[in-house]
């Protein structure tokens, strides 16, 4: 196992790759990027490895971008409703 001060997570992005690679023996960035569904493993052991994002899918400044699925028409006409009471409730205030 890696000292505490030395572990140390890096990411690498190309203007034009369609990757973000990224390599950490963080033991606590490791666990999460092999949670992370979106993530695909190179290569690595117990202690480390080397992951690949689709550039799409992260920003090397501020991480994983958020993701959402798509709404049906009932949950956009429920949303819609909502945002239209919480209008008028904000017209008589």
């Amino acid at each position: 196992m890696t000292a505490r001060s030395e572990q140390e997570t890096t990411v690498t992005s190309g203007r034009d790759e369609p990757f973000v690679y990224i390599w950490s023996n963080n033991l606590v960035h490791v666990r999460r990027l092999r949670k992370d569904a979106r993530v695909a493993q190179i290569d690595g052991d117990d202690t480390g490895g080397h992951f690949k994002v689709p550039s799409g899918l992260f920003d090397p400044l501020k991480g994983f971008r958020r993701t959402r699925r798509p709404m049906t028409d009932a949950e956009r006409e429920a949303a819609a409703d909502r945002l239209s009471a919480a209008r008028q409730k904000a017209v008589l205030s």
